[in-house]
């Protein structure tokens, strides 16, 4: 018998998001070591910072949920977009120069782009 999927993207997403494995902080502090490391290819760190991005997703989803309850009536993926994208950057800046606990310092640059896109004018 097959999985019912649904149609609905952000069910989907949600679904995809829960499948990902948490990272332990010694496993998120070699990760970041390794892209900090001249040695590793392209490839390998953007695979390294594709782990840390996934395993941060949850925290999107949650401060999403947030303005949801808030601000916009749904959960939808239009919220969760720039959501992801502060958490790209939040990982790229962070290798670049760390500073305090990684969880916090992507949830403020999350945080930062949800309030960002509810400012735009749309």
């Amino acid at each position: 018998m097959e999985e019912n999927i649904p149609d609905d993207p952000v069910e989907m997403y949600l679904r995809e998001v829960a499948n990902v494995e948490a990272l332990s902080k010694e496993e998120e502090a070699t990760l970041f070591q390794q892209l900090e490391q001249s040695n590793v290819s392209h490839d390998q760190k953007e695979s390294v910072a594709r782990r840390l991005i996934e395993s941060q997703l949850a925290s999107v989803v949650h401060l999403a949920k947030k303005y949801s309850s808030t601000v916009i009536p749904a959960l939808d993926l239009d919220l969760i977009q720039p959501g992801n994208l502060g958490l790209m950057s939040a990982v790229r800046s962070y290798a670049l120069e760390p500073v305090g606990d990684f969880h916090a310092y992507a949830a403020a640059r999350i945080e930062a782009e949800m309030q960002k896109f509810l400012r735009e004018p749309k």
